[in-house]
Protein backbone atom coordinates (compact mmCIF):
# COMPACT_ATOMS: atom_id res chain seq x y z
CA UNK A 1 0.00 0.00 0.00
CA UNK A 2 2.74 2.47 0.97
CA UNK A 3 4.79 1.54 -2.10
CA UNK A 4 1.81 2.21 -4.36
CA UNK A 5 0.98 5.50 -2.66
CA UNK A 6 4.61 6.60 -3.04
CA UNK A 7 4.49 6.43 -6.85
CA UNK A 8 0.99 7.87 -7.29
CA UNK A 9 0.95 11.66 -7.77
CA UNK A 10 -0.84 13.61 -5.05
CA UNK A 11 -4.47 14.24 -5.90
CA UNK A 12 -4.58 11.48 -8.52
CA UNK A 13 -7.54 9.30 -9.40
CA UNK A 14 -6.69 5.64 -8.75
CA UNK A 15 -8.91 3.28 -10.75
CA UNK A 16 -9.24 -0.30 -9.49
CA UNK A 17 -10.53 -2.18 -12.55
CA UNK A 18 -12.04 -4.52 -11.66
CA UNK A 19 -12.51 -5.00 -7.94
CA UNK A 20 -12.70 -8.76 -8.42
CA UNK A 21 -9.42 -8.92 -10.36
CA UNK A 22 -7.66 -6.72 -7.81
CA UNK A 23 -8.67 -9.03 -4.94
CA UNK A 24 -8.91 -12.49 -6.55
CA UNK A 25 -8.73 -14.44 -3.28
CA UNK A 26 -11.34 -12.37 -1.47
CA UNK A 27 -14.89 -13.59 -0.89
CA UNK A 28 -17.18 -10.87 -2.26
CA UNK A 29 -20.04 -12.14 -0.11
CA UNK A 30 -18.05 -11.91 3.12
CA UNK A 31 -18.58 -8.77 5.20
CA UNK A 32 -15.08 -9.24 6.62
CA UNK A 33 -13.35 -9.50 3.24
CA UNK A 34 -15.35 -6.66 1.76
CA UNK A 35 -14.61 -4.56 4.84
CA UNK A 36 -10.87 -5.10 4.39
CA UNK A 37 -11.09 -4.08 0.72
CA UNK A 38 -13.02 -0.93 1.56
CA UNK A 39 -10.62 -0.02 4.36
CA UNK A 40 -7.67 -0.46 2.00
CA UNK A 41 -9.32 1.78 -0.59
CA UNK A 42 -9.96 4.48 2.00
CA UNK A 43 -6.37 4.23 3.25
CA UNK A 44 -5.01 4.60 -0.29
CA UNK A 45 -7.28 7.58 -0.86
CA UNK A 46 -6.00 9.23 2.33
CA UNK A 47 -2.35 8.58 1.50
CA UNK A 48 -2.65 9.99 -2.02
CA UNK A 49 -5.03 12.79 -1.05
CA UNK A 50 -6.92 11.78 -4.17
CA UNK A 51 -9.82 9.61 -5.25
CA UNK A 52 -10.12 5.82 -5.44
CA UNK A 53 -12.62 4.59 -8.03
CA UNK A 54 -13.74 0.95 -7.85
CA UNK A 55 -15.08 -0.73 -10.98
CA UNK A 56 -17.49 -3.53 -10.11
CA UNK A 57 -20.20 -5.52 -11.86
CA UNK A 58 -23.68 -6.78 -11.18
CA UNK A 59 -24.37 -10.50 -11.20
CA UNK A 60 -26.28 -12.38 -13.90
CA UNK A 61 -29.46 -10.92 -12.41
CA UNK A 62 -28.79 -7.21 -12.88
CA UNK A 63 -31.90 -6.31 -10.88
CA UNK A 64 -30.24 -7.74 -7.77
CA UNK A 65 -27.62 -4.98 -7.85
CA UNK A 66 -23.88 -5.26 -7.29
CA UNK A 67 -22.30 -8.66 -6.73
CA UNK A 68 -21.21 -9.41 -3.21
CA UNK A 69 -21.90 -8.00 0.23
CA UNK A 70 -24.27 -5.05 0.63
CA UNK A 71 -21.65 -3.12 2.62
CA UNK A 72 -19.95 -2.16 -0.66
CA UNK A 73 -22.73 0.07 -1.93
CA UNK A 74 -23.44 1.41 1.54
CA UNK A 75 -19.82 2.55 1.97
CA UNK A 76 -19.62 4.46 -1.31
CA UNK A 77 -19.53 8.27 -1.27
CA UNK A 78 -20.95 8.11 -4.77
CA UNK A 79 -21.87 5.43 -7.30
CA UNK A 80 -22.28 5.78 -11.06
CA UNK A 81 -24.40 3.13 -12.76
CA UNK A 82 -23.46 2.41 -16.38
CA UNK A 83 -26.01 0.56 -18.49
CA UNK A 84 -26.57 -0.49 -22.07
CA UNK A 85 -29.83 -1.23 -23.86
CA UNK A 86 -29.11 -2.20 -27.44
CA UNK A 87 -27.13 0.66 -28.98
CA UNK A 88 -28.07 3.07 -26.21
CA UNK A 89 -25.55 3.64 -23.43
CA UNK A 90 -26.18 5.70 -20.34
CA UNK A 91 -24.56 6.63 -17.05
CA UNK A 92 -26.64 7.60 -14.06
CA UNK A 93 -25.90 8.85 -10.56
CA UNK A 94 -27.08 5.86 -8.51
CA UNK A 95 -25.86 7.38 -5.25
CA UNK A 96 -24.49 10.75 -4.22
CA UNK A 97 -23.79 11.17 -0.53
CA UNK A 98 -23.74 14.97 -0.69
CA UNK A 99 -25.75 15.60 -3.84
CA UNK A 100 -28.81 14.65 -5.86
CA UNK A 101 -29.30 11.09 -7.09
CA UNK A 102 -30.84 10.10 -10.39
CA UNK A 103 -29.23 12.45 -12.92
CA UNK A 104 -28.57 10.58 -16.16
CA UNK A 105 -26.67 11.27 -19.37
CA UNK A 106 -26.46 9.24 -22.60
CA UNK A 107 -23.06 8.59 -24.14
CA UNK A 108 -21.50 6.86 -27.13
CA UNK A 109 -18.16 5.23 -27.86
CA UNK A 110 -15.90 6.30 -30.70
CA UNK A 111 -13.14 3.99 -31.92
CA UNK A 112 -9.72 5.64 -32.20
CA UNK A 113 -6.56 4.18 -33.75
CA UNK A 114 -3.58 4.36 -31.41
CA UNK A 115 -0.99 2.71 -33.60
CA UNK A 116 -0.20 -0.31 -35.74
CA UNK A 117 0.93 -3.80 -34.71
CA UNK A 118 4.01 -5.40 -36.28
CA UNK A 119 1.54 -7.57 -38.19
CA UNK A 120 -0.04 -4.47 -39.70
CA UNK A 121 -3.20 -4.66 -37.62
CA UNK A 122 -4.47 -1.43 -36.12
CA UNK A 123 -4.25 -0.92 -32.35
CA UNK A 124 -7.56 0.60 -31.34
CA UNK A 125 -9.37 1.78 -28.25
CA UNK A 126 -12.49 3.80 -27.47
CA UNK A 127 -13.16 7.29 -26.22
CA UNK A 128 -16.39 8.33 -24.51
CA UNK A 129 -18.42 11.09 -26.14
CA UNK A 130 -21.64 12.74 -25.04
CA UNK A 131 -24.52 11.41 -27.15
CA UNK A 132 -26.27 14.63 -28.09
CA UNK A 133 -28.23 12.86 -30.83
CA UNK A 134 -29.95 10.40 -28.49
CA UNK A 135 -33.59 10.96 -29.38
CA UNK A 136 -34.96 8.38 -27.02
CA UNK A 137 -33.58 9.93 -23.84
CA UNK A 138 -36.58 11.33 -22.05
CA UNK A 139 -36.73 14.91 -20.89
CA UNK A 140 -36.41 15.62 -17.19
CA UNK A 141 -39.78 15.09 -15.50
CA UNK A 142 -40.80 17.63 -12.89
CA UNK A 143 -43.52 17.31 -10.27
CA UNK A 144 -46.82 19.08 -10.92
CA UNK A 145 -48.80 20.81 -8.20
CA UNK A 146 -47.91 21.73 -4.65
CA UNK A 147 -48.55 18.31 -3.10
CA UNK A 148 -46.31 16.49 -5.58
CA UNK A 149 -43.46 18.89 -4.89
CA UNK A 150 -43.88 18.57 -1.11
CA UNK A 151 -44.03 14.77 -1.29
CA UNK A 152 -40.98 14.51 -3.57
CA UNK A 153 -38.96 16.83 -1.31
CA UNK A 154 -39.93 14.67 1.69
CA UNK A 155 -38.88 11.44 -0.02
CA UNK A 156 -35.52 12.49 -1.46
CA UNK A 157 -33.59 12.14 1.84
CA UNK A 158 -35.10 8.67 2.34
CA UNK A 159 -33.78 7.43 -1.00
CA UNK A 160 -30.20 8.06 0.15
CA UNK A 161 -30.59 5.24 2.69
CA UNK A 162 -32.71 3.05 0.41
CA UNK A 163 -32.22 -0.60 -0.51
CA UNK A 164 -31.00 -1.71 -3.93
CA UNK A 165 -31.86 -4.81 -5.94
CA UNK A 166 -35.65 -4.56 -5.75
CA UNK A 167 -37.76 -6.05 -8.58
CA UNK A 168 -38.38 -3.69 -11.47
CA UNK A 169 -35.89 -1.04 -10.34
CA UNK A 170 -32.52 -0.39 -12.03
CA UNK A 171 -29.78 -2.52 -10.38
CA UNK A 172 -28.14 0.18 -8.25
CA UNK A 173 -31.16 2.40 -7.65
CA UNK A 174 -31.98 2.86 -3.94
CA UNK A 175 -35.61 1.95 -3.20
CA UNK A 176 -37.92 2.67 -0.27
CA UNK A 177 -41.08 0.88 0.80
CA UNK A 178 -44.23 2.50 -0.55
CA UNK A 179 -46.13 2.45 2.75
CA UNK A 180 -43.17 3.91 4.65
CA UNK A 181 -42.92 6.63 1.99
CA UNK A 182 -46.60 7.48 2.38
CA UNK A 183 -46.27 7.75 6.15
CA UNK A 184 -43.19 9.96 5.95
CA UNK A 185 -44.55 12.27 3.26
CA UNK A 186 -48.06 12.61 4.70
CA UNK A 187 -46.72 14.39 7.75
CA UNK A 188 -45.35 17.16 5.52
CA UNK A 189 -48.66 18.09 3.90
CA UNK A 190 -50.66 21.01 5.27
CA UNK A 191 -54.13 19.74 4.34
CA UNK A 192 -56.55 18.44 7.03
CA UNK A 193 -55.09 15.50 8.95
CA UNK A 194 -57.77 13.04 7.83
CA UNK A 195 -56.96 13.74 4.17
CA UNK A 196 -53.16 13.63 4.30
CA UNK A 197 -52.78 9.91 3.57
CA UNK A 198 -55.12 9.94 0.58
CA UNK A 199 -53.56 13.14 -0.80
CA UNK A 200 -50.10 11.62 -0.42
CA UNK A 201 -51.18 8.51 -2.33
CA UNK A 202 -52.60 10.73 -5.07
CA UNK A 203 -49.36 12.73 -5.23
CA UNK A 204 -47.21 9.60 -5.46
CA UNK A 205 -49.51 8.14 -8.13
CA UNK A 206 -49.08 11.36 -10.10
CA UNK A 207 -45.29 11.30 -9.71
CA UNK A 208 -45.19 7.72 -10.97
CA UNK A 209 -47.48 8.57 -13.90
CA UNK A 210 -45.18 11.45 -14.90
CA UNK A 211 -42.09 9.27 -14.73
CA UNK A 212 -40.55 11.10 -11.78
CA UNK A 213 -40.78 7.99 -9.59
CA UNK A 214 -40.86 4.29 -10.37
CA UNK A 215 -43.02 1.82 -8.46
CA UNK A 216 -43.23 -1.96 -8.40
CA UNK A 217 -44.34 -4.54 -5.85
CA UNK A 218 -44.56 -2.04 -3.01
CA UNK A 219 -41.23 -0.29 -3.67
CA UNK A 220 -40.51 3.24 -4.90
CA UNK A 221 -37.40 4.66 -6.57
CA UNK A 222 -36.36 7.83 -8.36
CA UNK A 223 -36.30 7.55 -12.14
Amino acid sequence: MLDLAAVVPAGAVVVVDTLNRAAPTADENSSRDMGEILEAAKTLQTLTRGLVLLVHHTGKNAAAGLRGHSSLFAAMDAAIEVSRDGDRREWKVAKSKDGIDGEARPFKLKVETLGVEETGEAITSCVVLRDTAAQDVRAVKLPQGGNQRVVLDALRPLFKDGTTGKPGAPPLRPCIELEAAITAAASKLTCPTDKRTSRTREAITGLVARGVLGCNEGWLWQQ
